[in-house]
């Protein structure tokens, strides 16, 4: 089991639900897709992570992790704080 290659970024507890777009997206551009679509009151908060190829959320700390095991990180040596950045996989 891995981060598949159709892994999105996501904000949770937004009307609690998972908001999530396709890569190569950003946490960013949910932020901003929520703010500006969804009727989102800036600050936009909620946790960000990830969903791997089950569809199940991961935080960024678990998603690096399953990223290191799965060789899906573009630069190792980019890695910062001990959690996955979108940035770190597109």
């Amino acid at each position: 089991m891995g981060l598949s290659q159709q892994v999105c970024p996501v904000i949770t507890k937004f009307n609690g639900k998972p908001i999530s777009l396709p890569p190569p997206n950003r946490h960013c551009h949910v932020i901003w897709h929520i703010a500006d679509n969804l009727g989102g009151k800036k600050p936009i908060t909620g946790e960000q992570g990830f969903v791997d190829d089950k569809g199940n959320f991961l935080n960024r700390e678990d998603a690096l992790e399953m990223a290191i095991n799965n060789n899906q990180i573009l630069n190792p040596d980019d890695i910062r704080g001990g959690m996955l950045y979108s940035e770190d996989l597109w």
